[in-house]
């Protein structure tokens, strides 16, 4: 059974700033993403066996959000014991002798001043002028860099219709894609994609794997691995060329490899 713990935990450690209402996404795109994946294996598990899955899951989803708003135990303080009350002073033997009060001593004469005051006042250095404001620039977010990098490599490369960056999840991270396609089902395919073609691929004895291809009548889907457990997924027509298309994804790796 799928330790889902560990997954979505994983998974929302890439947005440690996550909302509550981000998280709920996140969580709703993994559970689609679930269900698509088990029905899409072959031959595929009964209604209950998907039912268990999802049980599961959703005590993952239970526990990963009890663990994120509990407040952190505190040790409790050990008190310090009270501190001893002074002893009590001794009773004198006698009564103490009255004593006089002191005069006060007449106060100094002035002295003389040694030299004549000035005729013009003295005047006070210039303070300095206050420091410069610097405005800061609100540093783009991470999504905001990835979704800039997708759309570039979408408008440099010729013949690529639309782009996404996926977890090995399923999740979808960033993408570019048209209106009409839905990134749930898109990011669920390309994790079972990965999965079919790292088992074939290690039947096969052809070693680890690179990259995923798919030709259709309009055109190509490739998939490559983005680094640390990212896929970039890229759409293509029919008339763009593989080799293009291949060096203009692994550039857009290289920069979206120091977002990540």
């Amino acid at each position: 059974m799928t330790d889902y713990y560990d997954k979505l935990r994983n998974a929302l450690m890439r947005r440690p700033t996550a909302s509550a209402e981000e998280r709920r996404s996140i969580y709703a795109q993994a559970r689609e993403a679930l269900v698509a994946a088990l029905r899409q294996i072959d031959p595929p598990p009964s209604e209950s066996a998907i039912a268990v899955e999802r049980k599961e899951f959703e005590k993952a989803v239970f526990r990963l959000e009890s663990d994120l708003t509990s407040p952190p135990r505190r040790s409790p303080k050990p008190s310090a014991p009270d501190p001893a009350p002074p002893p009590p002073a001794p009773p004198l033997p006698f009564a103490p002798p009255h004593v006089a009060p002191a005069r006060p001593e007449p106060p100094p004469p002035p002295l003389p001043l040694p030299l004549p005051l000035p005729s013009q006042p003295l005047q006070s250095p210039p303070s300095p002028p206050p420091p410069a404001r610097v405005e800061k620039e609100n540093p783009m977010s991470r999504l905001d860099e990835m979704n800039k990098i997708l759309r570039k490599l979408q408008s440099d490369s010729p013949g690529v219709e639309a782009s996404a960056l996926i977890s090995e999840d399923g999740l979808m991270m960033a993408s570019a894609l048209s209106t009409n396609i839905d990134e749930t089902r898109i990011g669920g395919m390309t994790a079972t994609l990965l999965n079919l073609g790292t088992r074939a691929s290690a039947e096969l004895a052809r070693g680890p794997v690179r990259e995923i291809i798919i030709r259709g009548e309009n055109g190509y889907a490739v998939v490559i691995d983005a680094g640390r457990g990212v896929l970039l997924l890229t759409l293509a027509n029919e008339s763009a060329k593989l080799g293009l298309i291949f060096f203009d994804m692994n550039e857009a790796v290289r920069a979206l490899k120091k977002v990540l």
